[in-house]
């Protein structure tokens, strides 16, 4: 082993989080909340798109970003991406 990786780090080409749960549950509504955070929506504009209240918003990121293995709501989107699960 080389002195820049160690026994934690990903094998190169995967990131954490890919292989794991990375979308398999994701369900239409979820997939449709990630497109909206990656076209730069606003919190509200989504909550608003979505029918929900800013706190129900909140929740729902949260959960699906837990779901996905995601570090964030940014990972999250780069995972739905990379698998398919958005355009």
């Amino acid at each position: 082993m080389s002195a820049t990786t160690s026994s934690s780090d990903p094998p190169l080409g995967r990131e954490p989080g890919l292989a794991g749960n990375s979308g398999a549950r994701l369900s239409g509504r979820d997939r449709t909340l990630l497109a909206h955070i990656s076209r730069g929506l606003t919190d509200a504009q989504i909550a608003e798109e979505l029918r929900l209240s800013p706190e129900a918003l909140r929740a729902t990121v949260r959960r699906v970003v837990e779901e996905m293995g995601a570090r964030n709501r940014t990972h999250a989107v780069t995972l739905a991406l990379r698998t398919g699960q958005i355009h």
